[in-house]
C-alpha cells in the first residue's frame, strides 16, 4: 500500500509516484484519504490515468470525486469512461 502517498505534498513527486502505482493500489489511498486530499492527489494526472483509476473505484467514492473535479477534467474523463 502506498502509506505515503497523501503526505506528499510536492506536486512533482507526486506527480512521478502516481504514474508508476497501480490504479488499486491509488485508489486504496484515495480511500483513506479525505475527499478534498483525494481531488490534490488527482489533480495533475492524466484524463486516461484518471479513467484507470474511475473503473477501479466504486460508487459512491466515484460519484463523489467526480463531483469536485473541474469542468474541463470531469468532461474528459466522463468520455474516456463511456
Amino acid at each position: 500500500m502506498l502509506d505515503d502517498l497523501i503526505d506528499i505534498n510536492d506536486p512533482a513527486l507526486l506527480t512521478t509516484r502516481l504514474s508508476e502505482e497501480r490504479a488499486p493500489d491509488i485508489v486504496e489511498a484515495l480511500n483513506e484519504a479525505t475527499p478534498e486530499r483525494a481531488v490534490a492527489l488527482l489533480d495533475g494526472v492524466s484524463a486516461d490515468r484518471l479513467a484507470d483509476i474511475f473503473r477501479a473505484l466504486e460508487d459512491p467514492t466515484r460519484a463523489n470525486l467526480l463531483g469536485k473535479l473541474d469542468a474541463d477534467t470531469t468532461s474528459a474523463l466522463r468520455e474516456l469512461l463511456t
